[in-house]
């Protein structure tokens, strides 16, 4: 779709499809290419093969772009950013001191506006009862972005610790369950998570797949509406406790490290008590998002000015 949309603009993209990743920057020196994108989770560079050819690029003096899902209205937008030349780390970094500390909601683009609208009335009519004072704990694909200084661990012994951490300060936590029908990704969770604890899906596919599972079809904003606070790895589904102004603490690697708009814990002694909202750094992370991301129609406009914005990036520390 990003093809697509920036080749409809009549901005060139060039697939490359060759499996030998190697002899890419070499093929973007030859053709004068501007720069590489490719696909990365969360913007971060985890056991991938893309980090040999993504070094090798940026020391050739090429940008390198990331691109991946927008964060508010998520499956519905695509976003770009790019690697840093010190460090591969996100150009946030670059803007972070200059973003304005409040959101002119009336400035949004429409479709911002729309969602955001949606997410509050959901909450506003959500049935948070039977999550009331419990502590949100939301499942992920695998634990391959768990921040290093945390371990190395599988899904369900990221579920049991965290779960037994939140009991140990007297609260009930609440897990809620991504998509574990998968053959592959049950025989890593389910089995192996402790049997006190409460599993909740809002998919009748999982709930037909795991016994423990309670159903509940809008889990997500009864969850946000009951919960006291959440515990998630870096899940996208976070811009909806963004959006309606819930406490988070985060584990994983994603764009918001280090930046305030959740509590990272950097080891696991200390207990895993509500945290207070930033909300300046949340401010600036919806208005980090609003440049960065766009429906999919707007993609080649996106792409352009992050490769200008990683332009100036490597003229500056060339």
């Amino acid at each position: 779709m990003v093809m697509d949309s920036c080749s409809s603009s009549g901005l060139q993209v060039d697939l490359w499809s060759d499996e030998n990743k190697d002899g890419v920057v070499q093929r973007a020196i030859s053709n004068g290419y501007s720069a590489l994108i490719h696909r990365n989770e969360h913007g971060r560079l985890f056991a991938d093969a893309s980090l040999p050819w993504i070094k090798l690029a940026i020391q050739a003096g090429i940008p390198v772009l990331s691109t991946d899902f927008g964060y508010l209205d998520h499956y519905k937008t695509c976003m770009f950013d790019f690697y840093r030349r010190a460090d591969l780390s996100s150009g946030i970094h670059d803007e972070w001191a200059n973003i304005p500390e409040k959101v002119d909601w009336m400035k949004a683009p429409k479709y911002i506006r729309q969602f955001r609208s949606h997410c509050l009335e959901k909450i506003a009519t959500a049935d948070g009862s039977r999550y009331f004072g419990k502590v949100g704990v939301w499942m992920q694909w695998n634990t391959k972005l768990l921040r290093p200084e945390l371990g190395v661990m599988q899904q369900h012994e990221w579920l049991n610790l965290v779960c037994a951490k939140i009991r140990q300060i007297g609260l009930e936590p609440v897990v809620k369950m991504g998509i574990v029908n998968h053959s592959e990704i049950y025989k890593q969770t389910i089995p192996h998570v402790d049997s006190g604890i409460q599993l909740v899906c809002d998919k009748p596919k999982v709930s037909g797949s795991n016994e423990r599972a309670f159903y509940d079809k809008n889990a997500n904003w009864n969850m946000l509406a009951g919960c006291q606070y959440h515990v998630i790895l870096c899940s996208s589904v976070s811009h909806l406790m963004v959006l309606t102004g819930r406490s988070v603490i985060a584990t994983g690697q994603s764009w918001f490290n280090a930046l305030n708009v959740f509590q990272e814990p950097v080891e696991w002694h200390s207990p895993l008590v509500k945290p207070v909202v930033d909300k300046k750094a949340r401010s600036k992370w919806v208005n980090w998002w609003l440049s960065r991301q766009s429906q999919w129609s707007g993609a080649a406009e996106k792409l352009i000015n992050t490769y200008h914005a990683a332009k100036k990036h490597f003229d500056h520390t060339a």
